[in-house]
């Protein structure tokens, strides 16, 4: 009988899905997808990659030695191609991790938005289906370019991500408009939302360790733009220099070995960016969990 009870007194705790629980178990799974998604590019596209940028730019330095102008606009249109897929894959991550920050944040505001608990359902609706759309559109652009396309220099891809991006920004203005009301005097209808209220240990933890994170984060960051960063430029363009200058004077060891300096410079400036860059999100992340 006091088991019977007890189920019955915590029957209220597991509300129908609202806008916050829709917020945070969005933002939660957007979080974990753009992590998953941004492993299996590393491991299995940005090496590849970038290895294969070297080889054209090696054959482009070589091309340029030959005075050969066609196999010179050959390979840097191969390198652009390559570019372009590395830099729609680097987006659809990033926009993944920043939609699911965003909703986990927007959860936080979701008891000082003085709107129905209808409309913020649909509009956390609205904005986890823009949030999904955009960053799916932007991987296909690389793959359907402008096939079909009722523009010329626009492709499907690029609209479907452009109208995902318009369902996010309707939601988020829909927030910020329930936001001043509520700034206004007005208050949110329907039961108190008492996820957000927990002042746990493990919350505590969560909010300590995510300050410390980002804390290390910028400090990293500030490092890395006072000691590496003008060093990190100036040898890029004197590696591109030395690339062109060898090609021209038939020095092909030389500038096969200026490729692979570039190549290595190329990883190490990615990695310490990359650190930088996840340091602070993973803090940022703790602090949201919190």
């Amino acid at each position: 009988m006091s088991t019977l009870n007890s189920t019955l007194r915590n029957a209220g705790v597991f509300r129908p899905l609202g806008s916050t629980r829709l917020f945070i178990l969005g933002g939660m799974t957007l979080i974990l997808g753009g992590m998953v998604f941004g492993d299996i590019f590393a491991v299995f596209v940005l090496h590849q990659n970038a290895g294969q940028i070297a080889e054209h730019l090696l054959a482009a330095t070589q091309a340029v030695a030959a005075g050969d102008v066609g196999a010179l606009r050959a390979h840097f249109t191969s390198i652009g191609g390559f570019l372009e897929n590395r830099g729609t894959k680097v987006d659809t991550h990033v926009h993944i991790l920043d939609f699911g920050y965003l909703a986990l944040l927007l959860a936080l505001l979701e008891p000082y938005v003085a709107l129905s608990a209808l409309v913020k359902k649909g509009l956390a609706q609205i904005f986890l289906i823009g949030a999904l759309l955009l960053p799916v559109s932007v991987f296909l652009i690389h793959y359907v370019g402008l096939a079909s396309s009722p523009l010329p220099t626009i492709g499907w891809a690029s609209i479907f991500a452009d109208f995902g991006g318009l369902l996010v920004i309707v939601a988020c203005v829909g927030e910020l408009a329930g936001l001043g009301r509520y700034l206004g005097g007005s208050r949110p209808s329907g039961a108190r939302e008492v996820l957000l209220e927990d002042r746990s240990w493990p919350a505590r933890a969560l909010l300590t360790g995510g300050t410390s994170l980002v804390l290390v984060g910028f400090l990293g960051g500030a490092y890395y733009a006072a000691v590496d960063l003008a060093q990190h430029e100036a040898k890029d363009t004197a590696l591109l220099r030395a690339m062109m200058e060898s090609a021209s004077q038939d020095n092909l060891a030389q500038a096969t070995q200026a490729v692979d300096a570039y190549g290595g410079l190329q990883g190490e400036k990615a990695v310490k960016i990359a650190a930088h860059a996840h340091i602070i999100e993973f803090g940022l992340l703790a602090i949201l969990l919190a």
